[in-house]
């Protein structure tokens, strides 16, 4: 990590912690070569049954990478579907209900989206999409997620 973002990133991570709200920051690391490379942290608390804080579920992104594609390009993934169901700390049953699908159609969403129909993979990615969560690929091809910027629609 940069010398100069060591104070940014550990703010950041005491601020999210002390409020248990999201945390995010961006700072610089210098890769094997040398360089340095901009990257976004973001992260959420994913609560237990009483509320307490379970554990926090991340993401970091090249700044590059932080832009999704087309969603035609973008076929839902299994670990997409698990990942924002956990961000929103959502159980199946919720999912199933918010989607208008069924609990089975979820579970088997959640092993493998192939052989789902496509209208409720859309009914899901849409679910999401209204509850902040950003479903796309990054420039490689590999199944992300993100939370929708504040103020977007």
């Amino acid at each position: 990590m940069h010398p100069d973002d060591r104070r940014t990133f550990l703010e950041a991570w005491k601020s999210a912690v002390a409020t248990e709200k999201e945390y995010q920051a961006t700072i610089r690391v210098r890769t094997v070569k040398g360089d340095y490379v901009t990257l976004t942290g973001r992260a959420l608390p994913v609560r237990g049954p009483s509320g307490e804080i379970r554990e926090w579920i991340g993401c970091t992104t090249y700044e590059h990478d932080a832009r999704p594609q087309p969603r035609q390009t973008a076929p839902l993934h299994a670990a997409q579907v698990r990942a924002a169901r956990a961000l929103l700390n959502w159980s199946a049953p919720t999912l199933a209900r918010e989607a208008q699908v069924s609990f089975s159609t979820i579970r088997r969403m959640e092993t493998s989206t192939a052989g789902v129909r496509s209208e409720n993979l859309r009914k899901v990615r849409d679910v999401f999409e209204r509850n902040g969560i950003r479903l796309f690929h990054d420039g490689e091809g590999r199944a992300c997620l993100g939370l929708a910027e504040r103020g977007a629609s």
